[in-house]
């Protein structure tokens, strides 16, 4: 069976250097759903109802956009990271201790989304140019998807 190399002609540098910047995307994402997740659980506020909701869509999500990006890395051929240790080594999202108001739980989960989008833009423009249709698409994607939940949150950051 031909490799992701070999049906697409990426070169194994392209890969290498896509697969270690996917590899952190996705304990990046995964930190952005456990702290999500945390949120949801602890959040203290009048707006709770709504706001558990919206964090409740949001790592969902969340969970799904791990999967895809891991299933990208699968799909050029290498292993994707899975573990805890893995994910805390590679993530440039870190953990702090859990704020205390739900004004600052969003304002960090916007923070987060806004630090991935960055990210993935430039990523998008190197995959292009090396001829990686496939994970720039996934990556706009991504980006859409970002852009509209870091909206949703800051919409209910206005006072």
């Amino acid at each position: 069976m031909p490799t992701h190399t070999q049906e697409n002609k990426l070169n194994n540098k392209a890969i290498e250097e896509t697969v270690a910047t996917l590899s952190q995307y996705v304990a990046d994402i995964h930190v952005l759903f456990v702290k999500t997740l945390n949120y949801h659980w602890n959040m203290e506020d009048p707006r709770f109802f709504f706001l558990h909701k919206l964090l409740d869509d949001q790592y969902n999500a969340l969970l799904e956009d791990t999967d895809l990006v891991a299933e990208r890395i699968r799909q050029m051929g290498r292993h994707a990271p899975a573990s805890l240790n893995e994910f805390k080594q590679l993530s440039q999202i870190k953990e702090f201790p859990t704020p205390s108001s739900a004004d600052e739980m969003l304002a960090d989960l916007v923070k987060c989304y806004e630090q991935l989008i960055l990210s993935f833009r430039s990523t998008i423009d190197r995959t292009t140019e090396q001829l990686d249709f496939g994970t720039a698409d996934m990556l706009t994607e991504l980006t859409r998807s970002f852009d509209k939940r870091a909206w949703l949150l800051r919409s209910h950051l206005k006072g």
